[in-house]
């Protein structure tokens, strides 16, 4: 599956605002990385936690709130941390995630959700 056809599997989990910024919500960050919801909600829910989950870590370090975008939307960045932990760093990494962290690495993840959902800068 090209990354083209992954993200618009997942068109309606996606969101452009008026500034080109890009959101995920969880279900569609799930998809992409092929894992479930649940699984990526506790991993995300861990960053209050005395040892945090990998994952969140990794958001943390990213200057991310983990707690706080699970209960919102995810930037694209956060996805894109999202799609590395689970295609190099997670004990159960899916070949999903790492083919499309792969296919995104040439053609950046916010260039690909703006072309999916036919976004156009105004100007």
């Amino acid at each position: 599956m090209t990354n083209l056809t992954t993200f618009q599997s997942i068109q309606a989990e996606l969101k452009v605002n008026n500034q080109g910024e890009c959101f995920c919500s969880v279900t569609g960050a799930a998809q992409l990385a092929n894992v479930d919801d649940s699984v990526l909600i506790r991993s995300l829910k861990t960053s209050g936690d005395i040892i945090p989950s990998k994952l969140a870590t990794m958001l943390i370090n990213k200057g991310f709130k983990p707690s706080e975008i699970v209960e919102t939307e995810i930037p694209d960045i956060a996805l894109a941390v999202i799609l590395v932990y689970y295609a190099l760093h997670s004990a159960c990494w899916t070949k999903q995630a790492r083919n499309a962290l792969i296919e995104f690495s040439f053609l950046g993840i916010r260039t690909t959700i703006q072309q999916t959902l036919g976004w156009k800068e105004n100007g």
